[in-house]
C-alpha cells in the first residue's frame, strides 16, 4: 500500500500492527491467518499472507422471528416467517422451531 512519507521510527510498530490486525481479521473470517509477513519503507507498507482459495464450508444456525410472531393462531407461517425464509433462501416449509440457548 502506498502512502505519504511515514516517519522511520513508526515503521516497526506499524508493520507489527498491520500483521496482527490482518491475522485477527483473517481468523474471524475463517481464512486462517497463518504465514503473515509484513515489510515497510517510509512510503510503502507491504503485507503478504498465505490464504486458502476459499473459506471452509461450515454449518451455521440462523435464528428468525420468535414462534409467537412466526406462527398465527391456526399454526400457519406468518408474513414475518415468510419474509425471513425468503431472506435466508429457503422455503417456509423448511423452517424449523428450536429452543434458543439464553447464553
Amino acid at each position: 500500500m502506498g502512502c505519504e512519507e511515514i516517519p522511520a521510527p513508526w515503521l516497526p510498530g506499524l508493520t507489527e500492527q498491520l500483521g496482527e490486525r490482518f491475522a485477527e481479521l483473517a481468523r474471524r473470517e475463517h481464512l486462517g491467518g497463518e504465514g503473515v509477513a509484513t515489510r515497510a519503507t517510509p512510503r510503502r507498507l507491504v503485507l503478504r499472507a498465505e490464504l486458502p482459495e476459499r473459506q471452509p464450508d461450515r454449518d451455521e444456525t440462523v435464528w428468525g422471528p420468535a414462534v409467537k410472531v412466526a406462527r398465527d393462531a391456526a399454526g400457519n407461517w406468518t408474513k414475518a416467517a415468510e419474509g425471513f425464509a425468503r431472506k435466508v433462501g429457503v422455503a417456509p416449509a423448511d423452517l424449523g422451531e428450536a429452543a434458543r440457548d439464553p447464553a
